[in-house]
């Protein structure tokens, strides 16, 4: 039972959509207004695994997950204020547009 950002980010459902939702991330970067300056970038990450994907990138891709969910206004806002935290940290530490 999802209840926090840790519960989401381990479930078997966001496993599969977050995988699905990262090859468009790259399908976007490659055939988007983002191949030039990202190309170079995605193939020196590529060993990691994501493929140009940003911290930015994955925040958004919790969101639109959540969006998508049956979740009680107490777990949403648990997960939101969570996900908000995340995003904020990444902001102030210059990371938000840091590929991973």
């Amino acid at each position: 039972m999802i209840k926090t950002l840790d519960d989401l980010i381990g479930c078997e459902e966001y496993s599969s959509y977050s995988s699905e939702t990262v090859y468009s991330i790259q399908d976007h970067c490659i055939n988007g207004s983002h191949y030039e300056t990202d190309v170079d970038t995605m193939v020196e990450h590529n060993e990691d695994g994501m493929f140009g994907v940003t911290h930015g990138d994955v925040i958004q891709n919790w969101r639109d997950f959540i969006n998508g969910l049956n979740l009680s206004d107490k777990v949403l806002t648990t997960i939101n204020q969570e996900i908000n935290d995340c995003e904020e940290y990444h902001i102030k530490n210059n990371t938000y547009d840091e590929i991973i």
